[in-house]
This record gives C-alpha cells, sequence and structure tokens, in this order.
C-alpha cells in the first residue's frame, strides 16, 4: 500500500518535472511549431530571430529571411496548386490563430488607454532629453520599465519615430495654430534666424512668439544648397507662413538680429502689400552684445581679456588648484564663450571671486604658484578688471532681461538709455575706458531704429515720460503716427482735409496722453490689456497695443537652436529636417 503511494507520488513528480521542462522549452520551439506548414515545402534552420531557408522544389535558398517572403516563393515557385494552397491555409490559420492569442494576452495586460498615456511619457521623456529612438530598444531601458509594470509591452522605435512622434507633433502645431487664429490681430511677433549644425547643415527657422512669450516654430528650412540672400529668405518666410494659414492680420512685427542678408529680408517682406503692415527693426540683445564685443575690442582692454583667458586656462589645468579653490569657498572659474553673451562679464566675476582664495594658497608648492602669482601681483589688471566690471555688469543685465520671454521692446530701451544715462552723466569721467565704452555705445545706438524705441517707450505708461526733451517725444509721435497710418484698413479712402483733420485729432490725443502720463504715476500691469480698453485714447490705441506687444530681442529662435544642438550631437549627423521638426 505504502508502495503504491510513493510510486504515485513519484510518479506526479516525474510528470510535473516533465511538464515544467516542457513549459521551458515550449518558447524555445515555438518557431518549429509556428512554422510547421513551411517545413512541408521548406528545409529550415534556425537563425534567431530569422531562418535559413532552401526550397525543396527548386532549391532556392536565402539566409536570415522570414516567412513572409517564403509565403511570396511558395506562390511564384510550386504548380501543384491544391498542395500549395493546403500549405498556404494551415500556415494563414495558425498565424491568425497566434494574433488571436496576442490580442487576448493583451486585453489581459494593460487597457488601451494605460498603454497610450505610458507611449505618450515615455515620448516626452525622450523629447524632453534630447534622447534617441533607439533606447526603447535598451535591454536595460526595457528591464526598467518591466520591473515597473510587467504587463507594458514596450513601444517599438518605429512606432515612436514614425508613427507617435508625427501625430504629438501635428497635435502641437494644430493647438498653437488654434491659439494664434483665436487671438486678437496685431498680436503674434514673426521671427527668423539661421543656424549650421555639426555636420555642417545649415538651417533657416520661422518663429511666430505669442504675446505670452509662447514660441510657434513654423518650419525648419534647411537651406545648405541654396543661397543665403535677403531675397531668398523672404521669399521662404513668406511661403512658410501661408502653408501654416496664418492670417496676417494676426502678425504685429517681424524682428531678426542684423546681418545684412537677415536686414534685407525684413525689408523686402514689408514691402510686400500684404506684409506692409507689420514693425520691422532688429534684435535688442544682439545691440547690446555688439556694445560689449566693440568695448572689448580695444587694445588695452583686450589684453586684459586675455590675460583672464591666461589664468583661467592655468586653473583649468591644475586640478589640484581648482579644486582647493573650489573646496575654499572660491567657486569654480567661467571661461568666455562666443555664443553666450553675457559670459564675459562672468568670466571677469569669477576671477575678481577667485583672486583672495588663491593669494592664500601661493605657499603652497604643490599648486605651481609661480606660474599664475606674477598674474595675480599685477595691480593694472586687477584695476583695469574693477572698472570693467561696472560696465559689463550692467549690459550682462540688460542681455538677461531683454531675453526674458515676457520682455518688450519699451523695457529693454528704457535699460538702453539708463544705460547711456549712466556714462555720460553719471560716472565719473576720470574713469579708465569711459571713452570706449562712449564710443561703442552711441557707435551702436544710432543704427537702431530710434524713433520706434522711443516711441515704444513714450507709450508703455509704466514709464517715466517726463525723462524725455521735446525732441525725443516729437520723434515718437512721428513714429505713432506712421503706425496708426499702417493700422488703418481705410487708408486713402478719405479726401485730403478729411486726413488733414485725422491727422490733427491724432497729434491733439497724442499730446494729452503725454501730458497725463507725466503726471499720472499709477502702475499697469498689463499695457497691452490697458491699451485695448482705453476709451481716452481712441485713435492711438492701436498703436499703443501694438507697441507695447513688440518683444525686445529674437531670442526664441536662439532657444530653438539650443534645443536643435543638444538633439544633432556628432553622432546623429545624419538626422533629417523632418526629425529635426519633430523632436524641436
Amino acid at each position: 500500500m505504502a508502495s503504491n503511494q510513493e510510486m504515485s507520488q513519484s510518479s506526479s513528480q516525474d510528470q510535473s518535472q516533465a511538464s515544467g521542462s516542457t513549459n521551458q522549452e515550449s518558447s524555445t520551439f515555438d518557431w518549429q511549431i509556428r512554422y510547421k506548414a513551411l517545413r512541408e515545402l521548406f528545409h529550415l534552420e534556425r537563425d534567431f530571430p530569422y531562418y535559413n531557408a532552401s526550397c525543396l522544389n527548386c532549391g532556392w535558398s536565402q539566409r536570415k529571411t522570414r516567412s513572409d517572403r517564403m509565403v511570396d516563393h511558395i506562390r511564384s515557385c510550386y504548380c501543384n496548386r491544391e498542395a500549395r494552397d493546403q500549405v498556404l491555409a494551415e500556415y494563414e490559420q495558425f498565424t491568425s490563430q497566434q494574433i488571436a492569442k496576442k490580442i487576448a494576452n493583451q486585453d489581459r495586460g494593460l487597457g488601451k488607454k494605460s498603454r497610450e498615456e505610458i507611449d505618450g511619457l515615455i515620448l516626452t521623456f525622450i523629447g524632453q532629453n534630447a534622447l534617441p529612438f533607439s533606447i526603447v530598444g535598451s535591454s536595460s531601458f526595457r528591464r526598467l520599465l518591466s520591473a515597473l509594470d510587467s504587463r507594458y509591452q514596450m513601444v517599438s522605435v518605429g512606432a515612436l519615430a514614425y508613427r507617435l512622434a508625427p501625430e504629438r507633433a501635428r497635435k502641437y502645431s494644430r493647438e498653437l495654430m488654434d491659439e494664434i487664429r483665436a487671438g486678437k490681430d496685431f498680436s503674434n511677433t514673426l521671427e527668423f534666424d539661421g543656424w549650421t549644425s555639426n555636420s555642417g547643415q545649415s538651417v533657416l527657422a520661422i518663429v511666430v512668439t505669442r504675446p505670452t512669450g509662447k514660441a510657434a516654430l513654423l518650419d525648419l528650412v534647411d537651406i545648405s544648397a541654396d543661397p543665403h540672400t535677403g531675397e531668398y529668405i523672404s521669399e521662404t518666410a513668406i511661403k512658410s507662413i501661408q502653408t501654416s494659414g496664418i492670417e496676417l492680420s494676426k502678425l504685429n512685427a517681424i524682428i531678426s538680429h542684423e546681418a545684412s542678408n537677415c536686414k534685407l529680408a525684413r525689408r523686402l517682406l514689408t514691402e510686400e502689400d500684404e506684409f506692409s503692415h507689420l514693425i520691422e527693426y532688429r534684435c535688442l540683445s544682439h545691440v547690446f552684445n555688439l556694445i560689449g564685443a566693440s568695448i572689448s575690442k580695444d587694445p588695452t582692454i583686450r589684453r586684459l581679456l586675455e590675460k583672464v583667458l591666461d589664468l583661467i586656462a592655468i586653473i583649468s589645468r591644475n586640478k589640484p588648484l581648482a579644486m582647493a579653490i573650489v573646496q575654499a569657498g572660491g567657486g569654480k572659474v567661467v571661461r568666455p564663450v562666443p555664443t553666450r553673451w553675457y559670459s564675459t562679464c562672468s568670466a571677469i566675476n569669477s576671477v575678481i571671486k577667485i583672486k583672495p582664495v588663491m593669494l592664500g594658497l601661493q605657499n603652497h608648492d604643490c599648486y605651481a604658484s609661480n606660474r599664475w602669482l606674477p598674474i595675480l601681483e599685477d595691480a593694472r589688471l586687477w584695476n583695469g578688471l574693477s572698472e570693467l566690471k561696472i560696465y559689463f555688469d550692467r549690459l550682462s543685465s540688460m542681455i538677461g532681461s531683454s531675453e526674458a520671454r515676457d520682455s518688450s521692446l519699451a523695457n529693454a530701451t528704457r535699460a538702453m538709455l539708463e544705460f547711456g544715462y549712466f556714462i555720460f552723466k553719471g560716472a565719473h569721467h576720470n574713469r579708465m575706458y569711459i571713452n570706449t565704452v562712449q564710443a561703442a555705445f552711441v557707435n551702436h545706438f544710432f543704427r537702431t531704429d530710434i524713433d520706434l524705441l522711443l516711441a515704444a517707450y513714450v507709450m508703455d505708461p509704466n514709464l517715466r515720460v517726463g525723462w524725455l526733451t521735446d525732441v525725443a517725444i516729437h520723434r515718437a509721435l512721428r513714429r505713432v503716427v506712421e503706425i496708426v497710418i499702417q493700422s488703418r484698413e481705410d487708408v486713402g479712402s478719405h479726401d485730403a482735409d478729411a486726413e488733414r483733420s485725422f491727422s490733427d485729432a491724432l497729434g491733439s490725443e497724442f499730446a494729452r496722453y503725454v501730458a497725463k502720463a507725466k503726471r499720472v504715476s499709477d502702475p499697469v500691469c498689463d499695457v497691452a490689456d490697458f491699451w485695448s480698453k482705453s476709451r481716452d485714447f481712441l485713435i492711438i490705441k492701436q498703436a499703443g497695443y501694438r507697441l507695447a506687444l513688440c518683444r525686445s530681442s529674437s531670442a526664441n529662435t536662439e532657444r530653438i537652436f539650443s534645443a536643435l544642438g543638444r538633439i544633432c550631437v556628432p553622432s546623429r549627423n545624419r538626422l533629417s529636417i523632418d526629425l529635426m521638426f519633430i523632436g524641436k
């Protein structure tokens, strides 16, 4: 009796072990079952995840083939239609069963909504961190997601690149376009600029900036094989705007840096009848940077900055010294970067900060003080840097504020006028380099559209109009008149007397506003909203509204280029413009 029980127990154990081994081997030999029908017509050898197949009828062979290619060969090779159709029917029956089984497994796992949500989160993670789509094929990434939720089936690279990413880009573009179409007239700014990738690919970015500072990338155009002329840039911008479907009345201004081709493109655009209402001007952040660059070109100042670079290079190469400076509270030295406009100011401030720390380390031979101590003992160098710091700190602050998303042309003009007042009236004229700074400021200030800057300043009720002279206010009025005329839909429909009467009324209303602005100092939170709701100044309200929405810089194009720089690394030198557009 006991022996019978032992025999039954051992047999059940053997059966469970056999079933267990069968389950372990089922996944290994599943391909044999899957291709049972095809094995009647082919000699198959497994070469995971493909097959080496040779036809038993004609001898056709192919390495690393798949079932669809074998099925296509069967249809063209076998003349015995009955045998061929029987094999194909068995294959299709098994394939449909496998598909149904896969769908059933998916239904038992995550729901469709949950899978789509995780797919979207993965796409967001890849896009925000400028990662390649191929990361979803990484075994470690798959193990991570499997550990978080084993029911989730990883999305493929192809689905991300050619379905999910384009769908996300189209959705984002539709939302922005709907937001622009629903907005008020004269509320958006057009920006464009060029960029060159690591692989030498020239790209033209065309951007529309909303009143909130949010940027809509209209187009990325590969212009590597095209002439970089103002005519071509203006034609490309017009084509991109027309393709986007944006109403031209929604555009208020056009802004770019002052390169000759961009300057010409702005002028050619505004000469077109449908774009003649646009206010065109140059980027003030670029102007502020050029003032600093002109100051740096002075021979004496250039020699000072070269010594700063020498000191930074010595510290960068001496790792123990750099670590000792950081541990002593001196911080890290900052090297000037041409594409980071405020980096010269950061470099000057960093070396001034570390000087006392380095003087405390001069007695330690391990830091090679004989190489950098002569620089620290150069009194003329440090006196000069202390003077330059005054000017570069102000310029750096001006650049930072003008590049902010909520920056306005009026506030940037105020910063420029305050800087000019400081160097001509506020600063002591026995300071070093004052003549160099004044010459650089005058050189670039008079290359801007001064009338437009003054008009933006005057039409901002938060700014002190009383600081301006009568000549400056008259120049502002001249530009306000131009903007009012550009904004009118009935230009040229009145006789000379009516136009003269309108001009007199405009001038009278502008004078009344200036008088009120000099008296009233109540702050206005939203200048554009103030003008759009104004009932006291009905003639100049359109000009005030449009000037309030003028941006101070084309920084949104630079932000897009910074994002492209993180995407277009040297390892992706074959990345196409279409995928760049989707990635951004």
